[in-house]
Order: structure tokens, then C-alpha cells, then sequence
């Protein structure tokens, strides 16, 4: 392969001597600026993405109004600190992992816990 040669403009050239590590070539520093080029996915036009932010915007407003609120089968129970606490996470809208977490549990008794309240 031939070697090419080619002048960046002033700021980029800046800007990529900002990420030289100690003791790194600027050979380097461009070979590693050209790995993450090639991995990130072509530009999108400013109209073609704030298009998909409308559309991502309208879904999230459909699905919210199709929310039905959570409601028992059967007269609550009466639960322990543990059991108010993950229930009340649970329908404040964290996620069964962040929940068990935060409490130091397992995530299969977060799920117990809801299984046994019918949520």
C-alpha cells in the first residue's frame, strides 16, 4: 500500500493531538481515528433525523395513551418492607433488574413478589 500524504486543517489536526496518549505517534493517532470511522454509520441529514424523532415522538404518545392502569385481580395483600418497597419501584416504572439492584436482591424475587401481587 502507498503511503499518502494529505494536510489536515488546523483544528482537526488540534483536536486529534488532544487525543495522543503519552508516548503515541501521531501514526497512531490517526490509525485509531480511522478504526472508529469506519465502525460509526454514515451521516444522517438533519430533515431524515428530526423525521424519525417525530415519528419515535408520536409512538411513545400512542403507546401512552394505551396504557391501562395496573389493577389487582384480587384484594391486595398484605406485604412486608420489602414487598411495598418493590411494588412500589415496580409501578413508579424501574425495571425488575434495577429494582433487585437496588435492593440487593435477586431478580427472580422481584419477579416472585409481582407474580404473587398479579402485576
Amino acid at each position: 500500500m502507498k503511503p499518502t500524504s494529505f494536510r489536515l486543517p488546523a483544528d482537526a489536526l488540534e483536536r486529534l493531538r488532544t487525543l495522543t496518549q503519552p508516548g503515541e505517534s501521531m501514526a497512531a493517532v490517526f490509525q485509531r481515528a480511522l478504526i472508529a470511522l469506519e465502525g460509526s454509520p454514515p451521516p444522517v441529514s438533519l430533515d431524515r433525523l428530526a423525521a424519525r424523532l417525530d415519528a419515535l415522538e408520536a409512538r411513545l404518545l400512542a403507546l401512552e395513551r394505551e396504557r391501562l392502569p395496573i389493577v389487582p385481580d384480587r384484594p391486595p395483600m398484605i406485604a412486608g418492607d420489602r414487598d411495598a418497597s418493590i411494588l412500589q419501584r415496580f409501578q413508579s416504572g424501574e425495571t425488575k433488574r434495577a429494582i433487585a439492584r437496588q435492593l440487593g436482591i435477586a431478580e427472580s424475587t422481584v419477579r416472585a413478589v409481582l407474580k404473587r401481587r398479579a402485576l
